[in-house]
């Protein structure tokens, strides 16, 4: 399979990838608004008090007594709007326990997580998952704090990197719903004269900081890993102050809700399913996204949905693939080039085997058949799971995987994991098995798992800038008739 290439080494690119990606969402992001995403609307909500509510949080709730009152801020940590993986890291973390003990949830989305943190000390809710948060004071008798589960750096983060040990900008933002503060940035050279600007959202400030050749932004580097690849301008420039903890808060003044979060925690089932959730939305994330390749990606993917839309769309709906996902896989194959060869001989726009288009009864060099044929393999690999009981995207997967090093490179992966004590049932056990194969077979292990996360990357970029452009979105042609998706495996 084709491996990541890398064009595009002059300035003029740098600006070009700025113009196309950080200039789309720039001037949707001038103003605060709310994200249309291709995923199932989120439950309706309304303004109450000072906190928005979700108005329908269960359908069959389960009595008060098993309601727990959750407290959060808006943003895509706890409240997923550019990944297509779920509905969120923090919710669906939160929906595992709630399944596991039988509670109902009941959300409610306030405006800083100083605002929720006094909810939750006067008893107005029960939980606070609000991230990279530590109160400014004592803890209340009444409020207990789970394990640190992750720690995230503060970094600056701006379109040039500062000159020299001096680090004094102009201007400094940091949004309204994080405590991190814009006197992190300090400097024995820098005087009082700067300017502090807040925006009540992340995406906000990353668009006004691209635009500024002079503005730096405060960030947890957890946050700026997601929104990243949107703003390929921008980069963390410096880390600052010391690591922000990311953990639960609930009040102790329900005993039974107060005991049931401290088994959670300390349970082997919370770090199993903290670390497949992990794995889920932030295992494929680059720790730097490169400009060029943002570029290279938007430009081919426009040119591939231009000349073979229509292709990809037939093919995602007659074998059930999300057409952005197979925009992705062609994009990791062929960058859509139709004359692709690697050196192993494998051609054509899904770089498929001269044994497979044989089954497959297809030419491989002829695009339209490449695609059909393509996507009916990738079918073909995820039906042959049926049996394996992996959850949905697990199972997608394997099925790369298989795709890129064979099914029976894919068996002998599971087999060995179940033979090491495991269960061969997760993406994340078998990303450490997969370059295990390549030392006694001719399975190239190592080069299976840059696959599939090529993959789940590109997947997410495009889902991406389809939510972040809504009804406006053009650069994917014929695929902007199918992008909110009517009816497909992912809904």
């Amino acid at each position: 399979m084709e491996q990541e290439q890398h064009g595009y080494q002059c300035r003029g690119a740098f600006v070009l990838v700025t113009l196309l990606l950080t200039g789309l969402v720039f001037f949707l992001y001038q103003a605060d608004f709310s994200v249309k995403t291709s995923q199932p609307a989120q439950p309706v909500v309304v303004e109450l008090k000072r906190f928005t509510l979700d108005t329908n949080p269960d359908p069959a709730p389960r009595g008060p007594a098993r309601i727990i009152r959750v407290l959060s801020t808006r943003n895509e940590h706890v409240l997923a709007t550019l990944s297509p993986y779920g509905s969120g890291f923090e919710r669906e973390l939160l929906q595992r326990f709630a399944d596991q003990y039988d509670y109902s949830l009941y959300w409610m989305h306030s405006r800083s997580p100083e605002e929720a943190w006094k909810a939750l000390t006067k008893g107005e809710a029960d939980l606070f998952i609000g991230l990279g948060f530590e109160p400014s004071e004592v803890l209340h008798h009444k409020v207990e704090a789970g394990p640190a589960y992750a720690h995230y750096r503060p970094v600056a983060v701006s379109v040039k990197a500062p000159a020299g040990s001096a680090f004094c900008p102009d201007t400094v933002l940091v949004t309204a719903n994080t405590t991190l503060s814009a006197g992190k940035l300090t400097s024995d050279l820098c005087g009082s004269t700067r300017r502090r600007l807040s925006a009540r959202r992340l995406p906000t400030l990353l668009g006004n900081v691209a635009g500024s050749k002079d503005a730096v932004a405060v960030v947890d580097s957890g946050r700026f890993r997601l929104w990243q690849p949107f703003f390929p301008a921008l980069k963390a420039v410096t880390p600052m102050g010391r690591p922000v903890p990311y953990r639960w808060y609930w009040s102790e003044s329900r005993p039974g809700l107060a005991r049931d979060l401290s088994l959670f925690w300390k349970s082997s089932r919370s770090k199993r399913v903290l670390s497949q959730l992990t794995e889920l939305y932030f295992g494929f994330l680059p720790k730097h996204t490169d400009p060029y390749a943002m570029h290279q990606l938007v430009q081919r993917v426009r040119y591939g949905a231009s000349v073979w839309g229509d292709d990809i769309v037939r093919a995602s709906k007659k074998y059930e693939i999300d057409p952005l996902l197979l925009m992705a896989v062609i994009y990791q194959e062929s960058r859509f080039d139709a004359e692709a060869v690697s050196a192993t001989g494998v051609r054509g726009l899904l770089q498929i085997t001269a044994d497979t288009a044989r089954t497959l009864g297809i030419d491989r060099s002829n695009p339209h058949q490449a695609i059909e044929g393509g996507a009916r393999y990738l079918k073909s690999l995820w039906d042959s799971l049926e049996g394996w009981n992996l959850s949905k995207w697990d199972r997608w997967f394997f099925t790369l995987a298989a795709y890129n090093q064979g099914p029976k490179n894919l068996e002998k992966a599971r087999e060995k994991a179940i033979s090491m004590g495991g269960e061969g049932a997760t993406w994340s056990e078998l990303k450490s098995i997969y370059p295990l194969l390549s030392k006694r077979t001719s399975c190239r292990g190592n080069e299976a798992v840059r696959y599939v996360q090529r993959v789940r990357f590109y997947y997410y970029v495009l889902h991406g800038l389809v939510v972040l452009a809504g009804p406006e979105m053009e650069d994917l042609g014929a695929l902007s008739r199918v992008v909110s998706l009517e009816t497909s495996p992912f809904s």
